[in-house]
């Protein structure tokens, strides 16, 4: 006969066999080790919370300095002849003008207040769910993957509505680097929501954000 019996500890379950003495024969007969645990890992889900939140801090400042472009209604001359010091250097003939055109329209499509606000919302949830997976908690996966999700909606619905912008009224490098930024955007959003969902694919994250550790022990009657 053989009888099975289970307790709990935390956030541990063990289970004992005790083995008739057929089965204790067989047992003996079996190289194969007593214990078989489960693999729980720990390290991996922690390290992906960290590198969540600094991924979350540099999109939040990206996110916020959106905000700011929304509420400047003229850009100091200054600051556009550096941003347009090296296109015109290539042989383009863009003006202050020009660059307060473009500047003009997006604020007034809200295409900077929109990227800023989704980003800088999506920067918050993003951090968090880094928090929770560094405490191993389940949550924080999925809420890193909600913030991944607003911040792609914010980053290429603004930058799509920012690109039109400078394609009227820029063209060439800057319409280019305009462009490179919404491709940037859904590249970067893709690669963070992979890694945001690695711990609930990976079996051994996925037991430690369950905080379970089973193990079967093998006792002779």
């Amino acid at each position: 006969m053989m009888a099975a019996n289970s307790s709990t500890s935390g956030d541990k379950s063990t289970f004992t066999m005790r083995l008739s003495d057929d089965q204790k024969t067989k047992k003996s007969n079996n190289s194969s080790p007593p214990v078989f645990p489960q693999v729980v890992d720990r390290k991996g889900p922690k390290t992906i919370g960290i590198i969540m939140i600094i991924g979350a801090l540099l999109t939040g400042i990206l996110g916020f300095g959106d905000m700011q472009n929304q509420f400047i209604e003229e850009i100091p001359d200054s600051e556009i002849e550096t941003l347009l010091a090296t296109p015109n250097s290539q042989g383009e003939n863009l003006t202050v003008d020009d660059y307060q055109d473009f500047h003009d329209e997006a604020r007034s499509n809200h295409a900077y207040l929109f990227r800023g606000a989704l980003m800088f919302a999506g920067s918050l949830l993003i951090c968090a769910g880094g928090v929770g997976l560094f405490l191993l908690r389940k949550w924080g996966a999925i809420t890193g993957l909600i913030g991944v999700a607003i911040t792609l909606i914010g980053g290429i619905g603004g930058g799509l509505n920012i690109q039109s912008a400078a394609a009227e009224h820029l063209g060439g490098q800057l319409e280019l680097a305009y462009s490179l930024q919404v491709y940037l955007c859904g590249i970067c959003m893709g690669i963070c929501g992979l890694i945001a969902a690695l711990p609930l694919f990976n079996v051994g994250a996925r037991n430690a954000l369950n905080g379970k550790a089973m193990e079967i022990h093998f006792e002779e009657e």
